[in-house]
């Protein structure tokens, strides 16, 4: 089962499940800045369900800003409260700086692949910092 979540032509949210609805997998498209934030924000809260795996591939993102980052702290907060869990897939080599700047790996499994992210989920992945006081 897949879906598109699509409000501004240069913004826009995949969704697809995986593994007998194991995971929900979450492509990111477009740009993720001040400007879409608001709609990335709702799009992905509309997203949230009980104690599920949630694997986010940003790899279509061509641009994000410290606010698009915040989305997805926020997002990942939501998750974890509702019993679920969050992963990264992040193959572009800026964004791997992006994330490796604001220690995304230190909170959550970052993977170059989906399986990798699938891995670091079924691994029961260890944050270094937890995600409450992040």
């Amino acid at each position: 089962m897949s879906s598109n979540v699509n409000r501004q032509a240069d913004a826009s949210i995949s969704v697809s499940y995986d593994g007998g609805n194991e995971y929900v997998l979450l492509g990111l498209k477009g740009r993720m800045v001040y400007e879409t934030s608001d709609e990335f924000s709702q799009d992905l809260s509309a997203l949230v369900q009980k104690k599920k795996k949630y694997i986010i591939n940003v790899d279509e993102l061509t641009k994000i800003d410290s606010t698009g980052l915040g989305v997805l702290i926020v997002f990942a907060k939501n998750v974890q409260d509702s019993g679920g869990q969050v992963a990264f897939v992040v193959a572009q080599e800026f964004l791997q700086n992006i994330f490796k700047i604001a220690k995304f790996d230190y909170v959550f499994p970052v993977a170059s692949t989906v399986d990798q992210a699938k891995q670091a989920l079924r691994d029961g992945y260890q944050s270094q910092i937890n995600l409450m006081s992040y």
